[in-house]
Order: C-alpha cells, then sequence, then structure tokens
C-alpha cells in the first residue's frame, strides 16, 4: 500500500481541470493508494476554489460543482484526514522556526505528514518550497504539475 498526503495545491486539481488534474486523480484512481488530506486542506480547498470564483476564473456553478464533488468523494472515503490538534501546531512552530522561508499552511502540511514518516508516504504538491523542504526532511515528493509535462 502506498501513501500520498496531498496539499491544497494538488487536491485543488481533483476539482477542476488544469494540469497535473489527470496525475491526481490516477492517484486517487488507484485503490492500493491510501490518500490522506489535513483537515485544515479542505478548509483551504474552499478558499481556493471561492477565490477562482472571485477571479471570474470559474462559474458558480463550477464553484458549486466542485464543493459538492469534494463533499461526494468526503463521503465515498475516498481520503483519510488527520487533524489539526495542539502537537501538530507545536511541531509546525518549530518547523517554521527551523525553516525561515516556510509559510503557516506550508507548516501544517509538513508536520503533518511527517507524522506519517514510518508509512513513508508521498507528498503531493506543486508548491516548490513545500516540496524542497519535505526532501530535506527525507519524504518522497512529486509534482503532479511536472509529471504531467514530462
Amino acid at each position: 500500500m502506498a501513501y500520498f498526503y496531498l496539499d491544497t495545491t494538488a487536491l485543488v486539481k481533483r476539482y477542476g481541470p488544469e494540469i497535473g488534474t489527470a496525475k491526481v486523480n490516477d492517484l486517487i484512481g488507484h485503490k492500493s493508494n491510501t490518500i490522506v488530506i489535513g483537515e485544515v486542506g479542505s478548509l483551504e480547498l474552499y478558499y481556493v476554489l471561492n477565490k477562482k470564483f472571485r477571479l471570474g476564473e470559474i462559474t458558480r456553478d463550477d464553484l458549486y460543482t466542485a464543493i459538492f464533488t469534494f463533499e461526494l468523494d468526503v463521503h465515498q472515503g475516498v481520503f483519510q484526514f488527520l487533524g489539526l490538534d495542539h502537537q501538530t501546531i507545536k511541531n509546525s512552530k518549530i518547523l517554521t522556526l527551523k525553516y525561515g522561508n516556510l509559510r503557516a499552511n506550508q507548516a501544517i502540511h509538513l508536520a503533518m505528514i511527517l507524522t506519517l514518516s514510518a508509512l513513508k508516504p508521498t507528498m503531493v504538491a506543486t508548491d516548490g518550497t513545500l516540496l524542497s523542504i519535505c526532501q530535506e526532511e527525507g519524504i518522497k515528493v512529486l509534482d503532479p504539475q511536472k509529471e504531467a509535462s514530462g
């Protein structure tokens, strides 16, 4: 069984066509893969989708379809969720101090995937800073945009 942690930059690809969507859907479609997201990722997903709507990148129907599809995926057990607890916040703070260029949301995702390290998960993201730091921490990485183009 392979474990994949999707940050928001990868998760959003599931709910609208863009570079990397096919790769993310392929990962999710393989039943032998366990797809993990942080609970905070669902909030970030709503934010990103709503921002795309406000900027005119997607229609209101696209927004509601994406949200409905995400909630259906959640209901069907497509994702395993990691909660945001006191220890994750503490670890995120430490990571923020360790890596000066790590933003808060990146630190939270990094802290969450580090809790899975015994399972040898792969971080799926398009955020170059996060991917680079994951590699420094010994985590396998996959950028679905790069996988799609090459």
